[in-house]
């Protein structure tokens, strides 16, 4: 397994190369074919408009207000000519949805002009699609983009501003990922399977993480290791793979029995999963390996230059001479001071008493 990855983990730039390309495949089959809606039994209600009233811009607004207020919750709608001339607004609803007095209200709101023109509301069963409106797309979108700027900014914090790097583009990119293999499975895009896309991004977090944590661990203990030595032996493959095989369990066990929808979201929660476990395995390895070489010789340059405000638990700041030289020199001049020689005192010259002269 060890060699696998070690291989895995120096092609970061081919890696990446099949992510864009998937990306850029799934790209190209959305703007071609759309996303693949979800088609199930549902309720249409359909109300038509007499065209001469439908032609007056204030009743025909007036009128589709209503029927907005009466059928507030759809799950979509639209305003469209039927037989050309015959303006009609169409809603739809799930099977189960309660519509009776819905209606019986429209129609009581609508009386105002059914007698003098022809208005209809009608209720058929028929097939619905269920699909992603595009305002949801966009905030998705915004969300994943504060969702991996939030995983930076901790690793960054946690770490180190490179490990942040490695954190924020893994999750942005298991997100993407999840989404271009949703897209090219043609996977039904629902409400319920965007929230699966981004859940791969919190599950990718987690994965690199461990990860991340091992390899800060490892990087104090051996700080001499070759870089990709390093980063392979921190890999965290035993919690990685626990972690995703108890999620991915209990998502298929919570999701399948579901229903239909649940079914969706459940295979594309497992496989934003897989993605995960692939981001914390193999892609962010791959990408610190870079990062750590960097970092590497950066530490070198530093210990070159006696910097010394290097992090703690590295041992190349300061140099070890230089390190024992500078207290050795100021000990020895403070041991050996210098000596000081005794004030020899001059002798006093005696003087010498004259005898006095003795007296007769």
């Amino acid at each position: 397994m060890s060699k696998i990855l070690k291989k895995l983990t120096k092609k970061w730039s081919f890696l990446s190369g099949i992510i864009v390309g998937l990306l850029i495949a799934a790209t190209v089959i959305g703007i071609l074919f759309g996303f693949n809606g979800l088609v199930t039994d549902g309720k249409h209600v359909t109300v038509s408009v007499d065209p001469v009233l439908y032609k007056d811009q204030a009743v025909r607004e007036e009128i589709k207000d209503l029927c907005d207020d009466a059928f507030d919750g759809n799950l979509y709608s639209w305003t469209g000519d039927n037989s050309g001339n015959d303006g009609v607004f169409v809603y739809a609803f799930k099977a189960n949805a309660n519509l009776d007095k819905a209606v019986e209200d429209l129609t009581a709101d609508l009386a105002q002009w059914t007698d003098d023109y022809s208005i209809t509301v009608v209720v058929t069963n028929e097939k619905v699609v269920i699909n992603l409106a595009e305002g949801f797309v966009v905030r998705a979108a915004i969300a994943g983009v504060v969702f991996a700027v939030l995983a930076f900014a901790y690793a960054a914090i946690r770490y180190n501003w490179r490990r942040g790097i490695v954190a924020g583009v893994s999750v942005a990119a298991a997100m993407l990922l999840t989404g271009a293999l949703v897209i090219l499975t043609r996977i039904p895009a629902t409400t319920s399977v965007a929230y699966a896309i981004m859940g791969s991004g919190l599950a990718a977090a987690i994965t690199v993480l461990f990860s991340l944590n091992k390899l800060r661990t490892a990087a104090k203990e051996n700080a001499d290791q070759d870089a990709e030595e390093l980063v392979v032996s921190s890999i965290a493959v035993k919690e990685i793979v626990i972690f995703s095989a108890i999620l991915g369990a209990a998502i298929l066990l919570v999701g399948i029995p579901a229903g239909v929808s649940g079914a969706w979201f459940a295979l594309s929660a497992f496989i934003g999963i897989a993605v995960a476990a692939f981001m914390g395995i193999v892609y962010a390895p791959a990408l610190c390996i870079p990062m750590q070489k960097a970092m590497a010789a950066q530490v070198a340059s530093n210990s070159k230059s006696g910097y010394k405000g290097a992090k703690k638990g590295t041992k190349t700041a300061v140099k070890p001479e230089e390190k024992k030289e500078e207290p050795k020199t100021e000990m020895k001049e403070e041991a050996k001071p210098e000596p000081i020689e005794p004030i020899k005192e001059e002798p006093k010259e005696q003087v010498k008493e004259t005898p006095k002269a003795e007296t007769p």
